[in-house]
This record gives C-alpha cells, structure tokens and sequence, in this order.
C-alpha cells in the first residue's frame, strides 16, 4: 500500500511539475532546466506519497494477531535425486 502511495505521489508529482512548467516543457520539446524540475517535484510528490501512505495505513494490523498453534520444525527429510537414488535435504515448517 505504501508503494502504491509512493508511485502515485511520484507520478502526480512529475506530470505537476510538466504542466506548471508550460513554456518549457508542454509547448516544445522539454530543456533540461524544465526536466529537472519535473524530477524534482517528482521526488517531492514521492516523498508526500510516503508520508500519505504511512499516515493511511498506521492502524491497519491493530487487530489481535491469532497464536500459533504449531511449532516450528526443522527436518532432515530423503529428497530423490534425477538420477535416481536420493540425498539428503531440509525440510522447515512454521506458522506465523
């Protein structure tokens, strides 16, 4: 979610900084002084896109998590091999 957030601030925040800029950036071919600043707003969009994110997604797992009711196991298992015959391999489980 809060990628999202990022990538959407930082995309509203490049076409913001195009279209603010028109005379160098919509009616011509962009300069680099028009690019940079497309980028710069792009990055402070990206940076208001994480704060939103963080601030909209802050209360989302204050729910009571439910206790695991199975160990964590580590086993030593056969596996078979291409060949045929078989080498030894690890196996875990666990639940979260």
């Amino acid at each position: 979610m809060i990628d999202l957030a990022v990538g959407g601030g930082m995309l509203a925040g490049g076409v913001a900084g195009c279209v603010a800029n028109t005379d160098d950036c919509l009616t011509r071919d962009p300069t680099q002084t028009a690019r940079a600043i497309s980028a710069g707003a792009a990055l402070a969009g990206g940076a208001l896109g994480l704060l939103g994110g963080i601030f909209l997604t802050r209360h989302d797992d204050d729910d009571a998590q439910p206790t695991s009711t199975v160990a964590s196991t580590l086993v030593l298992m056969p596996t078979p091999a291409p060949a045929g015959g078989g080498f030894p391999g690890l196996s875990a489980m666990a639940a979260f």
